[in-house]
């Protein structure tokens, strides 16, 4: 039998985190991915397609989303601030 991931693992395991994608990734990415991450969004369904990374930044940390970019600005934002938000950099 193989263990289960995600939000039906058990009482040990972790609330699923709620992604948000940055502008640099593909819309479908929230939708291919709501079964595993549900509450995801695509900062295009948010109204921050053109927003600068700072609002991105505060909308994530005010609606509890770790961000998912392949910007590397975010990187050094992430170690002088921390979190929240998480940010996963690819």
């Amino acid at each position: 039998m193989t263990e289960r991931a995600g939000p039906d693992a058990g009482p040990a395991s972790h609330p699923t985190p709620r992604l948000l994608f940055d502008q640099n990734l593909a819309p479908a990415l929230a939708r291919r991915l709501a079964d595993l991450y549900p509450g995801s969004a695509h900062v295009r369904e948010l109204g921050l397609a053109a927003a600068d990374d700072e609002v991105s930044w505060a909308r994530a940390a005010a609606d509890g989303y770790v961000i998912v970019t392949k910007d590397d600005d975010f990187r050094p934002r992430s170690f002088l601030r921390g979190p929240p938000p998480r940010v996963v950099c690819g």
